[in-house]
């Protein structure tokens, strides 16, 4: 019961957290409801530091499916609980103090909480379909928060993009986490790794991992998906700090490490996400270094770190998962903490812009100190945590093989690249020559603080790694299965090639800051060109979406009757028609029912007047041949020995036929309004709809579902009852409450019409000449 309260704490903020605003008009905010995420915090380094059990806890939700409310938590999923409640904190009091005095703040937090009530319940599911459920709520979420400047077109777009995206990937994993149900026999994702070698051999296997990774690529912005996320900077910077940098941008990796211990032994899994990850990590790079926006820059950096974790996660070996694993924690740490200060930046200077941005140190020094810690760790500069997690990316690289030497000069591109956008952001607006960008006003404690407290974490946590590596590292690969030995979280390796390469980076990265302008002038050669980008593909995607969309609209929402009536009954007939022909060659014989000339001349009458009334010019004619449909249909009810059902007939068709006659008169002539091809297409559809009608009889006349009830009810009747017409018994007895509502529902339908009937004067309509322009008055 402990994990609700996890789940329930964000939830009761979110609930309260709009109240609270107004109360304290704003003041503080902030400061309040950051304890609920720090207390979550607080109990989890608690249950780290005493070592404890792995904590489950499930309730029956399907149970007929298996699906269930399962939350698990254990070792992984307490490495990102942490990173999601700590950081969450920080966003909470740096939101507060970035949005003050914006009139939509408590919508803000109201947002934020269900958001991070959203990732928190993504960690800790176990069961796919309530992983499914979370995993869109932060979709759905996410899209209200980058939308939250609503009234600018630019940001709805963006919000909108993100969430067609994101969803769409996450209809797939759903999918994909279904076959993988089905092929295992549980919805449990932690009982997966029992039945790895099934799911590796099945033939469904790759079709699954395949949905599960569109997913899992869609959420964590790996190309070709990764578009979305620069654009996903048009929310305001608290947003972009937490979501896009330190949690909903780690779900794929979240799943993707659940999804591990079962999957990563496969050949289909180190074939498709190693690849994906490292061309992901390149393009991220290239495309921070040419940006000149700070949050821009953060984007894209962090699209290159996602990269890295999905290729680690994708090779598949302990080594690599505790290196992925340590660097979500160290990237959070950083971006985070950059991704404030760019906010900060801007929020004091009113520009986010690189070139605009000069001699801010002088005016803004604490907050320069804190830039350049973050940077630091961004760069892999020791004694910082960024330094060992770059050396455990090279050391992940370093064994035998031209694949392996690859993918180490791929590693070592991207953090040159790397360097050189933490320079360009945590630098060079502070340090900068020139004339000093003027700072409208100085940043509040709020507002430094929060990166303050991250960056100094960064800092001061790389010199006890071993402290880290205990208490949250090696508990997360442990709890996938992993053996956390085999990487050793420290300072120093000795002087080996890892150790070359990470100050070969360093030299790199100041080289390729220096040396940035040749990489704009590269990017805007490409801008324009006329290439087909990802970004393109979607614009052309959605339109042409939206203009199949309006050609539909318009051929069956075209205001006609006719047409509707026609596409309803065309489409119940194709339906119905498809559903038998998948049973095609199961009919039995056709039952021979004996026809008499009483019998046959029913048949015959009917189907003439059916005819008639198709062909009939006037509109008495009509009703009248519809009436001979209904007489007819009682004349077989009196053959087959039904008495009763053919005196209701008779009575229901001549008070209908009586009804038709009194409003004929209100009834416009039968004109022939449809063309001879719409005729002919009428034709086709009344054709199919009868076909279908008389499938489906004819298949009811061979299905026995279950044993008769007619000699229950017969035998019910006169004892219970004491009624010998079995019929009128259940109508009158044994359904009585279902006959009562339809004689209620006929009464409410004749009174209506009756109504209509009855109304003789026409009341003018409540705007009936309210826009008529007045008349002048005459002058006096």
């Amino acid at each position: 019961m402990e994990l609700t309260w996890l789940i329930a704490g964000p939830l009761l903020a979110a609930l309260f957290a709009p109240w609270l605003v107004r109360l304290t008009g704003g003041k503080g905010v902030g400061a309040i409801l950051s304890v609920v995420p720090f207390a979550i915090t607080a109990w989890l380094l608690v249950r780290a530091i005493g070592q404890e059990d792995v904590l489950e806890w499930s309730y029956a939700w399907l149970p007929a499916l298996g699906v269930e409310i399962a939350f698990r938590l254990d070792g992984h999923a307490t490495l990102f609980l942490l990173l999601v409640s700590f950081i969450g904190g920080l966003i909470c009091i740096y939101g507060g103090a970035y949005l003050k005095g914006d009139k939509q703040l408590p919508r803000f937090f109201a947002l934020l909480f269900l958001f991070m009530a959203s990732m928190l319940g993504i960690i800790l599911a176990d069961d796919v379909i309530l992983t499914f459920v979370f995993w869109e709520l932060t979709s759905i979420t996410s899209f209200l928060l980058v939308g939250y400047k609503h009234y600018d077109e630019s940001t709805r777009k963006a919000a909108l993009q993100a969430l067609l995206v994101t969803v769409a990937g996450g209809l797939a994993m759903l999918v994909g986490l279904i076959i993988t149900s089905q092929i295992t026999g549980t919805t449990r994702i932690s009982e997966f790794p029992f039945h790895a070698q099934m799911l590796g051999e099945s033939p469904l296997f790759p079709a699954a991992l395949c949905l599960i990774l569109l997913g899992v690529f869609t959420k964590s912005a790996q190309v070709p998906f990764h578009f979305w996320l620069p654009g996903a900077m048009a929310a305001p910077t608290p947003v972009s700090a937490y979501l896009h940098s330190a949690t909903m941008v780690k779900a794929g990796v979240i799943l993707l490490a659940k999804l591990s211990p079962a999957m990563a032994h496969t050949d289909l899994w180190t074939m498709i996400i190693p690849p994906v990850g490292i061309v992901t990590m390149l393009t991220g790079a290239v495309m921070a270094v040419v940006q000149h926006d700070l949050k821009k820059l953060l984007a894209y950096s962090t699209i290159s770190t996602l990269g890295a974790l999905v290729m680690l996660l994708g090779f598949g070996d302990p080594f690599s998962l505790k290196t992925a694993l340590f660097l979500v924690l160290v990237h959070g740490l950083y971006k985070g903490s950059l991704f404030m200060i760019a906010g900060t930046v801007d929020h004091a200077t009113g520009t986010r812009n690189v070139n605009a941005l000069s001699g801010l140190g002088k005016t803004m020094p604490v907050l320069a100190i804190v830039a350049a810690a973050s940077a630091l760790s961004m760069s892999g500069v020791p004694p910082t945590l960024g330094f060992i997690s770059k050396e455990l990316i090279y050391e992940t690289r370093m064994e035998p093989g031209p694949i392996r030497i690859i993918l180490a000069s791929a590693a070592v591109l991207a953090n040159v690249l790397g360097v050189a956008v933490a320079l360009i952001v945590g630098v060079r607006p502070f340090l900068q020559r020139g004339m000093a960008t003027p700072v409208h006003h100085l940043p509040c404690w709020g507002l430094v603080l929060p990166p303050a407290i991250l960056a100094g974490l960064g800092l001061a946590l790389g010199l006890v790694p071993g402290f880290l590596d205990r208490l949250i590292v090696s508990p997360a690969v442990l709890a996938l299965g992993g053996d956390p030995q085999l990487a050793k979280l420290t300072l120093w390796h000795g002087w080996t090639l890892v150790l070359a390469l990470s100050g070969l980076t360093l030299v790199l990265g100041f080289v390729a800051y220096w040396q940035r302008h040749h990489f704009r002038k590269l990017a805007a050669r490409v801008a324009t060109s006329e290439m087909i980008t990802p970004s393109v593909i979607y614009k052309v995607s959605l339109e042409g979406t939206l203009k199949w969309a309006r050609l539909v609209t318009d051929w069956l929402q075209n205001g006609r009757l006719s047409s509707y009536v026609r596409v309803t009954f065309g489409a119940g007939a194709l339906l119905v028609l498809y559903a038998l022909g998948l049973s095609y060659g199961k009919y039995a014989a056709v039952t021979r029912i004996p026809a008499g000339i009483f019998d046959t001349a029913a048949i015959v009458i009917m189907s003439a007047s059916a005819v008639a009334a198709v062909l009939a010019q006037g509109r008495l004619a009509a009703i009248l041949c519809l009436g001979g449909v209904g007489y007819s249909v009682a004349l077989l009810f009196v053959a087959f020995g039904a008495p009763d059902l053919a005196i209701t007939q008779l009575l229901v068709e001549t008070l209908t036929v009586v009804m038709f006659s009194f409003v004929i008169l209100k009834i416009p002539q039968i004109r022939r309004m449809a063309s001879a091809r719409q005729r002919r297409g009428d034709a086709v559809v009344a054709t199919l709809f009868g076909l279908a009608m008389t499938l489906v009889v004819w298949k009811a006349l061979h299905v026995q579902v279950h044993a008769s009830i007619s000699p229950g009810l017969v035998a019910r009747s006169a004892t219970e009852a004491f009624g010998r017409n079995v019929v009128n018994v259940i109508l009158v007895d044994f359904r009585a409450l279902d006959t009562l509502g339809e004689i209620l529902v006929l009464a409410i339908a004749g009174l209506g019409v009756t109504a209509l009937l009855a109304r003789k004067k026409r009341f003018p309509r409540p705007l009936a000449g309210y826009f008529k322009r007045p008349r002048p008055s005459a002058r006096p």
